[in-house]
């Protein structure tokens, strides 16, 4: 999410960034947010959301078993599933 914010690229959020992201992130409208989501998505800034951007933010989902709250080894393989 740092990456989406920091539409520069110094490797720090300015108040401007900072306060568009928020917004973007927080804001009602739709087309805002869509925007947000597909730039969230895409990783290398490509302007593509291609198999590797899906797989990347598919493996960071974390699945947890309601009981021990840990993964289970059915959501491991659905999460395999989904990135291949």
């Amino acid at each position: 999410m740092f990456d989406v914010f920091d539409k520069d690229k110094d490797n720090y959020l300015n108040l401007n960034e900072f306060a568009t992201g928020m917004l973007k992130l927080f804001n009602r409208n739709y087309d805002s947010l869509i925007n947000f989501i597909f730039d969230f998505y895409d990783m290398d800034n490509d302007s593509f959301i291609v198999r590797k951007d899906v797989k990347l933010i598919v493996e960071h989902i974390p699945l947890l078993d309601p009981k021990n709250k840990k993964p289970t080894i059915k959501d491991k393989e659905k999460i395999e599933k989904i990135a291949k």
